[in-house]
């Protein structure tokens, strides 16, 4: 999915009757907008590419074999080397075998040219076989044409999905499985559309046409839910909706509304944010072009800023163009880059105390990976490099900026993640997850990284643990309880550094610290798309960073911390 990066200059306390509410800074829409950002679903995953079964093992045939077969002869094409054409033909050597046992073998000679990515007709010559050896002639197939069928299809599909198959594999030549895999994979990743792929034999001799079912897959989906992963000061209680609608003007684009809103259990205005994304595909190669904007609104409502006027609010346009660099059933990689430009308005006590926009852009790698170690196992990684520009030249905080962190300017910013699930086999399996970040320079509040919250160090709150650079390691130990049930222990750690440059004037002696938690997760998924989430963590030992209170920045102190999450697809 597309993300935003916003940015805002942290508030400053008005006066001294401020002070006597709050010893910790108040938030920003810098510090409350990430929060809102890394909630958006991910797209949902294409349909996995059903590949043809290997041949099986051969059985011994009825009596009355045809000959006792000694070996094997390749003739024609020799793509595969001797070693894995002897493979191939292994099991059929020393034992007496019918006709129908000798084609079987011809179909694994097939096969392990299809395991190399080849398409072949593989077939027994007329040829006198009474001295056990067997001549194979294997002759490559070439693409004829392109055929499309299925409750889908029509002209205008059928356009298209020619295209997308032609761009992989020319008509004419060698037909090979990975450019056909490819072309199927890049054809599901469509909203909307569902694909699948056959061979089938052409109208000339040697040709081979390629089949394209269309089904019928759904154009619009979407989900509601309602958890606690919110801000204390705008609100931890939230209600999210996110929205999916496929082929709105084409065939192949998708519109998305992504809705977030934000409350306390006595106040019901804390922040609200929209994001409204319209992404189409470009050409036949992969490309994918996304239009996106949003809106974000706030009010600080928790008790130590009721009636203080702190408020906020921002907007933003983004576009994004991204590439599939690999992509096959086992692993892909996708090469995307955006462009940005937000505004930002705080206020406090009814006044602005900062008003400034950001340019940003950004270009990134992020990739899956599936393999067979263990029990099977699932992997994923991200990359992505952002430079901005931060203008404060309309905001009353320009001159304070530049002479304490100088956020104002330039900047580089390096983010990364990684995650691996394991299964270990009988409903037991292991996650490991790391993301962060590292930057050229001190960051305002939006670029920062941070520690706590549901999808961080889990036994502190959200914005806790704020910095330039910092990374958070989880890892958890799940357990199958039941099919629909599943229950994991936690640990998470997470070390931040808050400055690149910490030698100005007023700046906290204190520039690098960690968090730690652990605690167990209980999950549910019910057979109606329903799920349910119960988190408990506890800190391990104390916040270095807490206030002249002990309490943590949003103005806690929590020892055992609970998180929850309820939601329904529809």
């Amino acid at each position: 999915m597309v993300k935003l990066r916003w940015h805002a200059v942290r508030m400053l306390l008005l006066g001294t009757g401020l002070c006597t509410h709050a010893a910790y800074a108040a938030p920003d829409a810098g510090s409350l907008l990430p929060h809102a950002q890394r909630e958006w679903p991910a797209p949902r995953p294409s349909p996995i590419l059903q590949r043809p079964e290997a041949p099986p093992t051969p059985e011994p045939g009825p009596a009355k074999p045809v000959v006792y077969i000694i070996g094997f002869v390749l003739e024609g094409d020799d793509t595969i080397s001797d070693a894995e054409f002897s493979a191939a033909v292994a099991p059929f050597i020393s034992r007496p075998l019918n006709y129908a046992e000798l084609l079987a073998a011809a179909q694994a000679v097939a096969w392990a040219y299809r395991q190399a990515g080849w398409v072949v007709s593989a077939t027994l010559p007329e040829q006198d076989v009474s001295d056990g050896i067997v001549r194979i002639a294997v002759n490559r197939a070439v693409l004829g044409g392109v055929e499309v069928t299925g409750p889908q299809a029509s002209d205008t599909r059928a356009t298209v999905v020619q295209g997308y198959v032609t761009a992989q594999q020319a008509p004419g030549q060698p037909l090979r499985v990975q450019p056909l895999d490819r072309a199927i994979l890049l054809l599901n990743d469509l909203p909307g559309v569902s694909a699948s792929g056959a061979l089938r034999e052409g109208q000339r001799v040697g040709e081979t046409n390629f089949v394209v079912n269309l089904a019928p897959s759904v154009n619009q989906y979407g989900d509601v839910s309602f958890d606690n992963s919110g801000t204390r000061p705008s609100g931890s209680l939230r209600v999210l909706g996110n929205w999916y609608r496929a082929g709105l003007l084409r065939w192949g684009d998708q519109l998305s509304v992504n809705l977030i809103h934000s409350f306390t259990d006595s106040q019901t205005d804390g922040s609200d944010y929209q994001r409204f994304v319209y992404s189409l595909p470009l050409g036949y190669e992969g490309w994918r072009l996304a239009l996106g904007g949003s809106l974000f609104s706030y009010r600080l409502v928790s008790s130590e800023y009721a009636g203080l006027g702190f408020a906020g609010d921002s907007d933003a346009l983004d576009v994004e163009l991204s590439y599939p660099m690999v992509r096959n059933e086992d692993h892909s990689m996708y090469l995307v880059g955006r462009a940005e430009h937000t505004h930002i308005d705080n206020q406090g006590a009814w006044a602005t105390v900062s008003r400034y926009r950001v340019e940003s852009r950004s270009i990134g790698l992020r990739g899956t990976m599936f393999d067979d170690l263990g029990a099977g196992a699932s992997s994923t990684a991200s990359i992505t490099v952002n430079a901005g520009y931060l203008d404060l030249r309309d905001s009353p905080t320009q001159s304070s900026d530049a002479s304490t962190t100088a956020t104002g300017g330039t900047f580089t910013r390096l983010r990364y993640s990684f995650a691996r699930d394991q299964n270990l086999g009988r409903g037991f399996s292991i996650l490991a997850a790391l993301n962060g970040q590292t930057a050229d320079k001190n960051l305002d509040s939006n670029q920062k990284f941070y520690l706590g919250g549901s999808n961080g160090v889990r036994a502190y709150p959200a914005s806790e643990g704020s910095g330039y650079q910092g990374f958070v390691l989880s890892l958890e130990a799940r357990c199958k309880l039941a099919p629909d049930w599943q229950l994991a222990a936690l640990y998470d750690y997470g070390y931040v550094t808050v400055n690149h440059d910490n030698d100005y004037s007023g700046a906290s002696s204190l520039n690098e610290y960690r968090l730690r938690g652990y605690g167990l997760a209980l999950a549910w998924r019910g057979k109606r798309k329903q799920t349910l989430s119960l988190t408990w963590a506890r800190r391990i030992g104390e916040n270095a960073n807490a206030t002249s209170a002990g309490n943590d920045q949003d103005g806690t102190y929590v020892r055992d911390r609970v998180w929850f999450n309820a939601s329904l697809d529809f």
